[in-house]
Formats: structure tokens, sequence, C-alpha cells
């Protein structure tokens, strides 16, 4: 298996980009389509399933916050942890205009913890391609 790197991507990407194609969009639909399909395998319906998302700063929260706006589109329960320094202000709104709730108590406050005991899917949005080191508190005592 081959890996890329960061420059790797951001160099694929860029023409894409420039060319106005929906990469996070697509991503987007992507995870969605890939956790829909998990819950059903689980015998879980999306419409009556609980997803929690875990949001870092950077693009990988914003297609995790907007993959989270599909499935509460879809009728899931959606919430989400902000665990970085900033959120994806494009995908917040698309959270939260599709229904999703925002749970800032994390690592561990009661909220979180009930979010997490009824999870039937945790999407992992907290770092991408730019990440340095590992996570920083609050995100490792969340995970």
């Amino acid at each position: 298996m081959r890996g890329y790197t960061a420059d790797e991507v951001r160099a694929a990407e860029a023409p894409l980009l420039a060319a106005g194609v929906p990469l996070m969009a697509r991503a987007a639909a992507g995870l969605a389509d890939a956790v829909s399909a998990e819950l059903s395998a689980r015998g879980v319906p999306v419409h009556e399933a609980r997803v929690l998302l875990f949001v870092g700063s950077g693009d990988n929260g914003g297609d995790t916050l907007h993959a989270g706006a599909v499935l509460a589109g879809r009728g899931a329960d959606v919430d989400y942890v902000p665990l970085g320094s900033r959120v994806h202000r494009e995908g917040e709104v698309a959270a939260l205009a599709a229904g999703a709730t925002r749970i800032d108590d994390a690592p561990h406050g009661p909220e979180f913890l009930g979010a997490v005991a009824a999870a039937d899917a945790v999407l992992d949005g907290i770092v991408g391609i730019g990440a340095t080191g590992r996570p920083r508190d609050p995100a490792a005592a969340a995970v």
C-alpha cells in the first residue's frame, strides 16, 4: 500500500479546487454513505441512529461536519464535539441547519459522556493531512 504526503495530496487537489470541484461535498457524501451502510449492516436504521462527530480544526473536521449534516438529513440524531482550536464554519453551519447538536463539555462532562454512551457510530474528524505531532487535550482525552 502506498501512502501520500500532505504536499502530494494538496498538489493533486489544487487543480480540482481551482476548477470548482466540490471535494468537501464529495468527501462528506462518501463518508455519510459509508456510515449509513455500516449502520445498516449492524441492523441500525439510519433514521434511528445516534451519531457522534469528533471535530478538529481543519478541513477533515469540515468533512465530518458536512457528513453529519447529510446523516441528520437522513434522520439520524447527530451530536458533534469541537476538539480543536476552531471549528470549520461552513461545516458547522450545515450541521446545525440539519439539526445537529453541539456538545461543549468534553472530555468529562455529562452531556459528552452521555453522547458517547448512546452513539451507534463515532466519526473521527480530529486531524487530517495537516496534522503534526499527536492530538492535544481535549482531543486526546476525549478519544
